[in-house]
């Protein structure tokens, strides 16, 4: 397959200054490993295999790394519905020709695509209805309770590794999708402070 560089030469141009900030490295990933250096793996394994295939790092195959398999596989399907069924989403296909875009337009761009990307990705691998059920049934009907900004028991914390273990996905990829569903309930700070810790109650700890 022939490779044909943009012709507007200003998107050119800026795609070539956010290699060089990132050291050659794809802008529009966050990790920094060969497979993301440009000319990436993933557009050399689209380039071979046109029709798709995701093709999974070893690093990735190994038994405890089964939530992010798991969920680089999601991340990578919902890339595959996004550029074909959004064309317009795809964001390495569609620019506004009108528009003069700074290296912060494009930035944000990347930023944005892969945040609906990761978004999708989550959907895919744990469906709302599938959440809620396994949130009801270990206890939590009225929400997971969240201290201040992002305190939680040990207990609950425990909890709720069991069900992203019974989901199949990593503590933290279930927690966020626990916070996108509105399951998490959020309290005052000073509440755990005072029925947790046994601090600022008359006749408590001081």
């Amino acid at each position: 397959m022939k490779i044909k560089l943009n012709p507007d030469q200003e998107i050119v141009n800026t795609i070539r200054e956010g290699l060089k900030r990132t050291g050659g490295y794809c802008p529009c990933r966050r990790e920094r490993t060969e497979a993301t250096k440009c000319m990436c793996q993933e557009f050399k394994d689209q380039i071979a295999d046109p029709g798709g295939t995701i093709v999974i790092e070893r690093c990735l195959r190994q038994e405890h790394e089964s939530g992010r398999r798991r969920f680089t596989i999601s991340h990578k399907c919902a890339h595959y519905i996004m550029d074909r069924a959004v064309p317009s989403a795809a964001f390495h296909r569609e620019f506004d020709g009108e528009r003069a875009y700074t290296q912060e337009d494009f930035k944000n761009l990347f930023s944005f695509h892969e945040t609906l990307i990761d978004r999708m990705g989550a959907a895919l691998l744990m469906p709302r209805f599938m959440v809620h059920n396994v949130v009801a049934m270990h206890g939590f009907s009225e929400g997971i309770p969240v201290f201040g900004d992002s305190v939680m028991r040990t207990t609950d914390k425990l909890r709720i590794k069991q069900m992203a273990n019974t989901m199949g996905v990593s503590f933290s990829a279930f927690l966020i999708r626990l916070r996108e569903l509105g399951c998490l309930c959020y309290r005052p700070l000073s509440e755990y402070i005072t029925e947790e810790m046994g601090l600022g109650q008359d006749g408590g700890a001081g």
